[in-house]
């Protein structure tokens, strides 16, 4: 079965488009960025925010009740930046065929 996608409305287009990066339990082989790691990196976002409206403050991160270490935090950021670009790259390399 062939399905035409260019003729899904835009919405369900994005959907799917942001499903591919979800794609995987924390234990499982899947491609795509594991939850786990996306709930990391919301957790430290909301943390830098609120370290920018309170700039005094300390706060850990915890996942599962057990706090992370900022080593484990940067290198996620690292790892989300370097996925994110290899994605670029390749709508870029895809668009141009």
């Amino acid at each position: 079965m062939v399905v035409d996608y260019s003729k899904w409305p835009l919405l369900s287009q994005v959907i799917i488009l942001v499903l591919t990066f979800v794609g995987a339990s924390s234990e499982s082989t899947g491609g795509g960025i594991k939850i786990s790691r996306i709930v990391m990196y919301c957790k430290s976002a909301r943390k830098e925010l609120r370290k920018a409206l309170h700039p005094h403050s300390v706060e850990t991160i915890e996942f599962e009740n057990k706090p992370i270490d900022s080593n484990v935090i940067s290198s996620i950021q690292g790892y989300l930046v370097i996925y994110l670009m290899i994605f670029v790259v390749s709508l870029q390399v895809l668009f141009q065929l």
